[in-house]
């Protein structure tokens, strides 16, 4: 640590301006929502809004208004409900909600995740991925919103932490103006659905019941009954602003009950004066007379019939009634009584995925090869339960590596096998964990586990990434067995990626820049201070150690395959250069992640790298094959320079280059001659 005091201005100049990022970012959280809420943000919460009225309640919310009447409210998830992404950090997110509970846009003040930062993913990309909520009703289930492919929706964590984080508002702030009912784990009327069907559709749906009656002159009396109440139903019978009307003229709890019919005699005239005019439900005798009546509606779903009586009724909780239950109409007609069932279909039913399978309105969905019923797995289960086959493969892809690894003594043994199967390994994890699955470690996620741990936030956010978890246990596992070399060597995507451009630039006999021992130890402390600064500045701004954290290359060459501003793929490109000429360039001297993997595994447990006494005098043989320069001029191998790519072991038990075989071969030779 000698080079520490030289760059001590520098760590308290990037100290002094993150602990100004840090309150400026606070000050920003910490404002009124009329003072977050300027023009833009209202065009993207709320985009057809022409102001903003009053701002009260708590937590604040925002009133919207269109043509000067209330259309609904603007909320902030910060204020509400706030959720911390994969940093810990929360969002602040501005989400607009329309009076009948529906999502009608995003706009993001504030987030602190890496992975989809403005400098990770084009302009616009959030935005367009916060378009997708548009229209979302809050009682709704997020599994039931497909989200396309894009930048943001790759980055698991992330966005399912955002998409959690503003349902979770949007659903405390509806049920706290009585937009929805207070959502519980049950099963209700789906009140935020809605999709255009005509008189057919209804019908086959069962949304509309209908039954035929024998006149007593023969001629038939066709009888219809309805629940209205779900705007999936209502809407098509009387069009939006009716069926608002409707609505509006019920208590709370109160349900829609429509009923028609087609004869040449009246069947609802006499309902209010004989009785003979019911519903009947569960053995109740539900009453309709009218002082629960509600007049003649018109009934307009395209392909209906010309009706010659439409009636409503209204019954609620206080009679008795649940909307959920099968109840049939029971009328008197033709000295008979009659009686038309009616059920609710389950289209026209919310709830938990569970509460509706287990109320009979949904069939259950199992996973894992029929194992595990998905509506019992919270977030984090069901994406590993989504990542199973990933899993299995990252867990094959590390066990193979395990196996090398205990049998290295046998592998190395053939030196072109060897090589063969190391290249071949080191291909999967580029193309594969590295651009297919985006599992690239970065310094953050050491930032992030650290945060987990002392600041005592939820253990479930780290485990949203499956894939990113398992490799952090066994790098973890192997740290304390091996030293940073079996990560930094063998499952690191950039390291990968830069190993192989130097086997490029052999092949096409490219100049080698060799660096001095002592050059190389100046070099490799680079490393040390970029994971100092970075997790020195962690402390007081995690947006600052984002900034510091763009050293590593890891996010533009490998999660987003170089898809970012110029810049950031320059200065990839370059490193990749640069690795044509000096063996792992980035990895040797720049890697922070590197630089703390060699201070958490200093103290490892096994030394299993073979060494002979001749080794560095006057044996030189390995040093010179090592390309990382972590072999010593006096024979010893510097396990914090490491990577772990067992070149030096090929020379170890190869009889034709390793010069204390080849004497021994010598000597037993002219043995065998004398």
């Amino acid at each position: 640590m000698s080079i520490f005091p030289a760059y001590r201005p520098i760590l308290a100049a990037a100290a002094l301006f993150c602990a100004i990022a840090a309150g400026a970012q606070a000050m920003d959280k910490e404002d009124p929502l009329e003072r977050r809420l300027s023009a833009r943000a209202l065009d993207q919460a709320f985009p057809e809004a022409d102001e903003v009225g009053e701002v009260a309640g708590e937590p604040a919310v925002a009133e919207v208004l269109i043509d000067d009447a209330l259309a609904g409210y603007v909320l902030s998830t910060y204020d509400t409900d706030p959720i911390g992404g994969f940093t810990g950090l929360p969002f602040d997110l501005l989400v607009g909600l329309d009076l009948e509970g529906r999502v009608q846009g995003v706009h993001v003040v504030e987030h602190h995740e890496p992975i989809i930062s403005h400098s990770s993913i084009p302009p616009g990309a959030l935005d367009s991925f916060f378009r997708q909520l548009a229209g979302f009703s809050v009682e709704r289930s997020l599994r039931n919103l497909r989200a396309t492919a894009d930048a943001v929706s790759g980055a698991t964590v992330s966005s399912e932490l955002m998409r959690s984080a503003v349902l979770s508002s949007a659903r405390k702030i509806a049920a706290q103006y009585d937009m929805i009912e207070g959502l519980d784990e049950g099963v209700r009327v789906d009140m935020g659905s809605y999709a255009p069907r005509d008189w057919q559709a209804l019908l086959d749906e069962g949304a509309v019941t209908a039954l035929s009656v024998p006149d007593d002159d023969g001629a038939a009396l066709e009888v219809y009954a309805a629940l209205a109440t779900p705007p999936g139903i209502g809407r098509n019978f009387f069009g939006d602003s009716w069926h608002t009307f409707h609505i509006s003229a019920l208590e709370r709890g109160d349900h829609l009950l429509v009923f028609a019919s087609i004869g040449k005699k009246p069947l609802f005239a006499r309902t209010s004066r004989d009785g003979s005019f019911r519903v009947v439900q569960d053995g109740r005798i539900l009453a309709l007379t009218r002082d629960n009546r509600l007049g003649k509606p018109s009934i307009i779903p395209d392909g209906a019939p010309f009706f010659s009586e439409r009636v409503m009724f209204r019954l609620g909780a206080g009679d008795g009634f649940d909307p959920l239950q099968p109840w049939a109409l029971e009328f008197a007609f033709s000295d008979a009584t009659h009686s038309l069932p009616y059920a609710l279909p389950g289209s026209f039913v919310t709830g938990s995925d569970f509460a509706l399978e287990e109320a009979g309105y949904k069939e259950p969905t199992y996973t894992l090869f029929g194992l595990l019923r998905e509506s019992r797995l919270n977030a984090w289960q069901r994406v590993w339960a989504e990542r199973a086959g990933d899993i299995a493969a990252l867990l094959g892809l590390l066990a193979t590596l395990t196996v090398m690894l205990l049998m290295q003594d046998r592998l190395v043994r053939n030196r072109r096998l060897y090589r063969t199967m190391r290249l071949g390994f080191l291909a999967l994890v580029l193309v594969w964990l590295g651009w297919i699955v985006d599992a690239q470690l970065t310094s953050l996620n050491i930032v992030t586990y650290a945060r987990t741990m002392i600041s005592g936030l939820d253990p479930a956010l780290v485990l949203l990434d499956p894939l990113i978890f398992l490799l952090s246990a066994y790098v973890l596992l192997t740290l304390l067995l091996w030293g940073r070399g079996v990560f930094c060597g063998w499952l690191c995507p950039f390291g990968a990626l830069q190993e192989i451009a130097g086997v490029i630039a052999r092949g096409l006999r490219l100049p080698r820049v060799e660096i001095s021992e002592s050059l190389g130890e100046r070099l490799s402390a680079i490393k040390y201070l970029a994971a100092l600064v970075i997790f020195g500045l962690a402390i007081w701004s995690t947006d600052a150690a984002q900034v510091a954290a763009e050293i590593e290359p890891f996010k533009t060459a490998i999660v987003v395959g170089f898809a970012r501003h110029w810049p950031y793929v320059l200065y990839a490109v370059v490193l990749i250069a640069l690795s044509l000429f000096v063996e792992r360039f980035f990895c040797r001297f720049l890697c922070p992640l590197g630089g703390a993997l060699s201070v958490l595994g200093r103290w490892h447990v096994m030394r299993w790298l073979r060494q002979r006494p001749q080794c560095g005098n006057p044996c030189a043989v390995c040093q010179q094959v090592c390309a990382i320069g972590a072999i010593r001029g006096d024979g010893s191998i510097d396990m914090n320079e490491c990577f772990q790519c067992l070149d030096c072991q090929v020379e170890y038990f190869d009889p034709a280059s390793c010069p204390p075989l080849v004497q021994q071969r010598k000597r037993a030779a002219r043995a065998a001659a004398a």
